[in-house]
């Protein structure tokens, strides 16, 4: 990674995409960097950042108490290693439903269209079950990263605009006192 000198050492954009890295190296600045890791003076800038910074402290821990637990975690084997797998039943269901013979609509429709067409369907079946394959994961992703992210970058916005923001709720509510704006709440509402 490259460090941009126009940014500030108290930027908060530029050293959370980073904490994870700083983190995963044991916070060592003296360490060399290898390949894709943070290098001395990204790791002396993420320190000098912490410094200043609850928010990203906080996080900071939050993501070595994380590798903590994956560490722990895989170092040790949650079931024995001749226990019985749950694998063979999933790899069946997964067979099974690979397998699953089209409904007789699904059927009926491939009969009367035309080949280009049915090879046009056919293409966008296939990438739309592999944008869909990999959702669940994505989504969940998405939802861990903005219950994560969601109250830090609330509680900045807060505390750097709240007095923006309290001229705009003035603004709204006097705009909702007159008959136009209770108007057009009414017809929002309903």
């Amino acid at each position: 990674m490259k460090i941009n000198q126009d940014e500030p050492v108290n930027s908060c954009d530029w050293a959370r995409p980073r904490l994870s890295l700083y983190v995963g190296m044991g916070c060592d600045v003296e360490s060399t960097a290898e390949e894709g890791d943070l290098t001395r003076a990204e790791r002396r800038r993420i320190e000098a950042h912490l410094a200043d910074c609850g928010a990203c402290r906080r996080r900071r821990t939050a993501l070595a108490r994380s590798m903590a637990v994956l560490s722990a975690a895989a170092a040790e084997s949650p079931v024995e290693p001749h226990a019985p797998s749950l694998w063979r039943g999933v790899a069946a269901r997964i067979e099974a439903a690979e397998s699953t013979r089209p409904s007789a609509w699904t059927r009926f429709g491939r009969a009367i269209l035309p080949d280009p067409v049915r090879s046009t369907a056919d293409r966008a079946a296939r990438r739309l079950d592999r944008g869909l394959s990999g959702l669940p994961i994505q989504l969940a992703w998405v939802r861990d990263s903005i219950a994560h992210d969601l109250p830090d970058r609330l509680r900045a916005l807060s505390d750097r605009d709240a007095r923006a923001s309290a001229r705009l709720a003035d603004r709204l509510l006097g705009a909702l006192s007159t008959p136009v704006g209770l108007g057009a709440a009414a017809a929002l509402g309903a």
